[in-house]
């Protein structure tokens, strides 16, 4: 039943219906394979070759499909098969991330093909007075530009992502709670920015940390399993659940703000959110810099302690010490530790998901930093489970997990549209 009570829809056997599924499914095939044959794909699907093969015509007539070449002939001599391959440029994304870290407010924008490649970039600093109106019609300036640039005509950009900071209602195109200095809430970001772009297309917002967390799709392994919880730490903290390759946003968009959840009910340390001892701001690598700095007179002998001293510590000289077994350095890192196994804890006990990736700053701390936190959950009581605590490191660097992200989740929105179709 659905919420309303009433019974859901019945999926339609009429052809027309049963060809969008096709096509969408070969489609999916092609975004996530190089080259394929008929014969391959017929195999895959269980499709005929007769279907494949009428289907692939109408997908080269559209140019969403090209031929790349003959492939391999068989073992007994016949003939070598057509290749087909996703044209690339058949469309363009725009994805843009405002990014506001010690008081400067940033564009990062790139043009994407459809196969998810980054074609060109784009950083600019947002102009005064930074209000929300302003900012709004630079990233469409930063849009129409990146696509001069490139050449790309305007009909040929089919999707404008953009990432936020804050709680987001991305089925409206809302940003409920930005975090944004002087910006109001309930702005309707989405309506806004197809406003100020001289073009039509389609425009996706979305907190950027769960699009920086789709990235993780791009991997074979992870595209298996069920559910996947990303989080991920910087200045800033955030994450997203995906389960069946899909984001969870829940009913007001706060799955995933995991740099709001308490890890430290009496703290004193103030978030950027108002509130105090959230995860973000007791493991931000502004906190436990500082914290360096306020302590390093206890540890004189320390490998960091003139670096610390000086205020010229970095996170990397931190990971490198903790690996070394230096005693201030893992005194740093034991209490980032600490929360991130509080908030790993928490997370299973909601939502159980198959694996936990690490994506920001923390992905340089190694071996050590992972080892530890697979301890101190497994020791919380009755979570000392018979298999390991599955958590890894997102490979992909911070800024790129954002263009990656945004295109595979723009992508995936444009190949699943029954539009196409037609």
């Amino acid at each position: 039943m659905n919420n309303d009570g009433t019974r859901p829809a019945r999926l339609s056997n009429k052809p027309k219906n049963i060809r969008y599924h096709n096509q969408k499914l070969v489609t999916s095939l092609f975004r996530t394979a190089d080259v394929l044959s008929v014969s391959e794909i017929s195999e895959k699907i269980n499709l005929s070759k007769t279907t494949v093969t009428k289907m692939m015509g109408d997908f080269v007539a559209r140019g969403l499909i090209k031929s790349a070449g003959k492939g391999s002939s068989t073992d007994e001599g016949g003939k070598k098969p057509e290749l087909f391959e996703l044209n690339a440029d058949y469309a363009y994304i725009v994805v843009l991330v405002l990014r506001y870290e010690s008081g400067l407010m940033q564009i990062d924008g790139a043009v994407v093909d459809m196969k998810c490649r980054v074609l060109h970039k784009a950083l600019e600093k947002v102009e005064e007075p930074r209000s929300y109106e302003g900012t709004i019609k630079q990233l469409a300036d930063v849009t129409v530009k990146m696509a001069q640039d490139m050449n790309i005509p305007q009909e040929k950009i089919c999707t404008v992502t953009l990432g936020f900071a804050g709680v987001c209602d991305a089925d409206n195109g809302i940003i409920y709670y930005p975090m944004y200095p002087g910006w109001p809430r309930d702005l309707p970001a989405r309506a806004d920015m197809e406003a100020a772009l001289p073009f039509e297309t389609a425009v996706y917002i979305d907190n950027d940390s769960r699009f920086r967390g789709y990235s993780v799709l791009q991997n074979e392994e992870n595209r298996q399993l069920q559910s996947i919880a990303i989080i991920s730490s910087g200045t800033r903290a955030g994450g997203c659940i995906l389960e069946n390759h899909a984001l969870n946003r829940g009913v007001n968009g706060f799955v995933g703000e995991f740099g709001h959840m308490v890890v430290e009910p009496y703290s004193k340390e103030q978030c950027s959110c108002g509130g105090y001892g959230c995860f973000e701001s007791m493991v931000s690598t502004d906190t436990v810099l500082r914290r360096a700095y306020e302590v390093c007179d206890n540890y004189p002998h320390s490998a960091i302690y003139q670096a610390a001293k000086d205020k010229t510590l970095e996170m990397q000289d931190v990971f490198a010490a903790a690996k070394q077994g230096d005693v201030l350095a893992t005194l740093l890192m034991d209490r980032v530790i600490h929360y991130f196994s509080i908030l790993i804890h928490n997370i299973m006990l909601v939502c159980d998901p198959s694996k936990f990736i690490i994506q920001g700053a923390f992905t340089q701390a190694g071996d050590y930093f992972l080892d530890h936190i697979r301890e101190e959950v497994n020791a919380f009581p009755f979570f000392n489970i018979k298999s390991q605590l599955n958590i890894s490191f997102s490979p992909v660097p911070w800024k790129e997990a954002f263009y990656v992200g945004a295109a595979l989740y723009a992508t995936h929105r444009f190949y699943n549209d029954d539009e196409l179709y037609n």
